[in-house]
């Protein structure tokens, strides 16, 4: 079996997948460095230079909410959609953390449960 791994593509640019075995399926030029905009999003520095100190409950709730922001672009992208079903895929691995859990849809989007 071939491994795809789906890769933004400002985290392709990095070049952080060494094992060349796993193919990369590139997505998101449109969103950007994704880490610089969730960050500037939660305003996490903002509130640490001005003395808040937010409890990780209230940090997370806003990490929660960018991604969910996210979540929904990603998946309302026809093209990478019809990218990942033309790799006629047997079996789908997805995170199921609670800041990503909206991914979970993605295979039943494409009937393969």
């Amino acid at each position: 079996h071939d491994v795809w791994l789906c890769v933004p593509q400002y985290l392709v640019k990095k070049d952080l997948v060494k094992d060349k075995t796993i193919k990369i399926l590139e997505y998101g030029e449109y969103l950007g460095d994704l880490d610089k905009k969730i960050f500037e999003n939660m305003r996490t520095f903002d509130r640490f230079w001005a003395g808040e100190n937010p409890h990780v409950i209230y940090a997370m709730y806003r990490a929660g909410i960018e991604f969910g922001k996210i979540e929904n672009i990603i998946l309302s992208d026809k093209t990478f959609v019809d990218n990942i079903r033309n790799l006629k895929a047997d079996l789908f691995v997805l995170d199921s953390v609670p800041f990503n859990m909206n991914m979970i849809v993605l295979p039943y989007m494409l009937d393969i449960p």
